[in-house]
């Protein structure tokens, strides 16, 4: 857990200036849907930070083709980068670490060789069985016996990744389960029990400013629109929070960056 990133510590040795990044994203959709970089850009300019982002996120990409992509290699070498944000396909922590590890080695030592910060985004577990688990195949009887420890495995895989390779993690699967516990009702989860919604976006991207900008994700904006790739094309996405919820969700951010062990031992 030495390489868990830790808000509290950070917090208290950062003031409140205004600060500038400029980030790589290398995932897949569970980065683009409902715009999430735009939400949390439009959170660090609501804070007075600037926030300047690529992605290299084709939908479904595992670490493994990302490496052999070579894609997101070539834009880390080409632009200066303050943080790499790297995220896995959804359920390979889960059925196949190893290879995870692996390749997310590699694209690590790419990273390190820029110079940037490594953070590692720990993704959402399912909210439920997904469609390619419901049927009689071997792969979706494996994938539904694994699902009641898909949380738990995805924590070990990427902190087991951030441990080996100096890194840090931005907790959002943590974030997602505890305002779950708190408000079941949320709407946290698309349809397909897998991607973000609308306020799971908004959610991801608290955790990400805290991670980013080491500052509690407090008195964000309720209401945002912001522009978000779906089927190719780029569509608005609208946000309106209630009060209730938006501090319901930033303590679910506040508190999985701030005190992972003692969220890790429920």
């Amino acid at each position: 857990m030495k390489r868990w990133f830790i808000l509290v510590t950070l917090m208290l040795l950062s003031g409140a200036h205004a600060k500038s990044l400029k980030v790589l994203f290398v995932g897949n959709s569970y980065t683009y849907v409902c715009g999430m970089p735009e939400i949390l850009k439009a959170m660090a300019e609501a804070k007075g930070h600037t926030l300047q982002y690529e992605q290299q996120t084709p939908g479904g990409r595992t670490f493994r083709q990302h490496w052999e992509e070579k894609k997101a290699v070539e834009k880390m070498k080409k632009t200066p980068f303050d943080v790499i944000v790297f995220q896995n396909q959804s359920f390979e922590p889960v059925s196949d670490p190893a290879n995870m590890i692996k390749y997310g080695k590699l694209l690590a030592a790419e990273a390190d060789k820029t110079g940037a910060r490594k953070l590692y985004y720990l993704t959402m577990a399912y909210k439920g069985p997904v469609k390619w688990m419901k049927g009689d195949s071997e792969e979706a009887k494996k994938g539904a016996a694994l699902l009641p420890v898909m949380y738990e495995q995805l924590i070990q895989s990427y902190t087991r990744l951030a441990d080996e390779t100096n890194g840090d993690i931005a907790p959002v699967g943590i974030a997602w389960k505890l305002a779950y516990e708190a408000t079941p009702s949320l709407k946290l989860h698309a349809g397909d029990q897998s991607h973000p919604a609308a306020q799971g976006a908004y959610l991801t991207a608290l955790v990400f400013y805290a991670a980013l900008f080491e500052e509690p994700p407090q008195d964000m904006p309720e209401k945002l629109t912001v522009q978000a790739r779906k089927k190719g094309k780029l569509q608005p996405v609208e946000i309106q929070l209630d009060s209730e919820t938006r501090i319901l969700l930033e303590a679910a951010a506040q508190k999985a960056c701030g005190k992972p062990n003692e969220v890790l031992s429920r």
